[in-house]
């Protein structure tokens, strides 16, 4: 056994509570921040992450009019003709139907959550294995073949498969013919030397 400082660390009942509490706290807190993001995402809450709401750190979305009394007429911070300019592009930019442009924003906003969550659902599918068919992977091991008839003036194989066929001894440095048959090396490319 060993006695150096990894294993006294090991011994520790904390330790060993730390490592069986480590997987669970890992995924709460992963899982915590994915739905974070979700719901920052889709417009519910203003944290990104779990690390800012706990900093209380807020993400504040431009909307068209933050973006518009920034660039448009009268960018001035208390201008209120800059504002007043903005919020009539904003009300002019209305589709035929007569709803706001934003819900195409929304709606494109929805596609690419259902599409980050759609590939993440296939990237866990495909890293699994599960997409594999069970009856592929139950099947087993096919049973030995029967042994070929000996052909005129062919080898015989030995009963050992340890042997190699054309020495009748224990392979050395091992080679496979296209056949599937394992010889020694030397043995086997004397033989393809000489029967060319």
């Amino acid at each position: 056994a060993q006695s150096g400082p990894s294993s006294r660390l090991n011994e520790r009942p904390s330790f060993r509570l730390l490592m069986f509490l480590y997987p669970f706290l890992h995924i709460s807190y992963e899982g915590s921040n994915v739905l974070s993001q979700w719901l920052f995402m889709v417009g519910a809450s203003p944290y990104f992450s779990v690390s800012q709401r706990l900093l209380r750190q807020r993400l504040n979305r431009a909307s068209e009019l933050d973006k518009m009394g920034a660039t448009g007429p009268g960018s001035g911070s208390g201008d209120v003709a800059g504002v007043r300019a903005a919020e009539d592009t904003a009300a002019s930019s209305t589709s035929v139907v007569g709803q706001p442009s934003s819900n195409t924003g929304a709606y494109i906003r929805m596609a690419l959550v259902g599409a980050a969550v759609c590939y993440k659902a296939l990237e866990w599918w495909y890293s699994t294995g599960t997409h594999i068919a069970p009856s592929a992977v139950a099947k087993g091991v096919p049973p030995v073949p029967q042994r070929p008839p000996l052909p005129p003036g062919g080898l015989p194989i030995p009963l050992d498969g340890s042997l190699c066929p054309l020495c009748h001894r224990a392979r050395a440095n091992t080679a496979v013919a296209p056949s599937g048959y394992v010889f020694c090396y030397a043995c086997l490319a004397a033989y393809v030397r000489e029967h060319r």
